[in-house]
């Protein structure tokens, strides 16, 4: 198990009402360069509290940083050197301050990035999966079934 930071990426319809949505989670080890990035899997609440076009800039943000990611893995098995500074993920938090945003950089213990997203949407993002309302049962049907 090794330290990671994380951050959560929210999306701000409004900046000037400061009301957000959490739209997925960056994490990374800064020392050995293992990091990743999770974007919601189920999109219907975002898509009720945010305009498309500013959950197109939040997603174009969210490629964008795993294209950045791809890349600097790619550098660390060629060259055994990683880009990203250890401030990287802090230098992320005070540069995206309009619609996209992310919160401070915090720590949390994992054996890798993936397990550490893990984690972090067990119990910090709301990501509820699609569930068919339950079917009712009318006075007639119970009396039928007798």
């Amino acid at each position: 198990m090794s330290r990671y930071i994380y951050s959560i990426v929210r999306c701000l319809p409004d900046p000037r009402t400061g009301e957000f949505v959490n739209v997925g989670a960056i994490a990374g080890d800064p020392t050995t360069g293992d990091w990743a990035v999770r974007r919601l899997g189920n999109t219907e609440r975002i898509k009720r509290f945010a305009p498309p076009a500013a959950i197109d800039v939040t997603d174009r943000f969210l490629v964008r940083l795993s294209s950045e990611i791809a890349e600097a893995r790619e550098m660390l098995e060629a060259e055994g050197s990683h880009p990203f500074a250890d401030d990287w993920l802090l230098s992320l938090h005070h540069d995206h301050r309009n619609i996209v945003q992310l919160s401070p950089p915090a720590s949390i213990v994992a054996g890798h990035a993936e397990a550490a997203l893990d984690v972090i949407f067990n119990r910090m993002i709301i990501d509820p999966a699609t569930q068919p309302r339950p079917v009712t049962v009318g006075k007639d049907r119970v009396v039928q079934d007798r």
